[in-house]
């Protein structure tokens, strides 16, 4: 199991309530979900409702994974977390961009 040092000592003047995000974890916990789901052909998508912070979204974009989005302002900050991301299909952000704009609140 991959674990983190968590800097309590570091935290104790901060005011809360406050998110630590460790993201050296993140970044082994996305390679090891990606070697294991390669395995048996699947494509990961990380669902932005359970955390939509855009430095977050753009780490796990930048790892590959897709976007589940359920919301016009789900699918805004999936785009805008990819959008420095090389090989991202134009055609589907303004596919997804369109959907935003237009309401659309459900698309397969």
């Amino acid at each position: 199991m991959t674990k983190g040092n968590f800097p309590v000592d570091k935290l104790k003047g901060i005011e809360t309530p406050f998110y630590y995000y460790d993201t050296d974890l993140l970044k082994r916990t996305l390679k090891i979900v990606k070697e294991e789901t390669k395995k048996y052909g699947f494509i990961q998508h990380y669902a932005i409702k359970a955390n939509a912070n855009r430095r977050i979204l753009e780490l796990i974009a930048s790892e590959g994974f897709g976007a589940d989005c359920v919301s016009g302002n789900e699918v805004k900050a999936a785009i805008t977390a990819s959008d420095g991301i090389p090989n991202r299909s134009k055609t589907v952000r303004i596919s997804f961009w369109k959907a935003a704009e237009t309401g659309i609140s459900g698309m397969s």
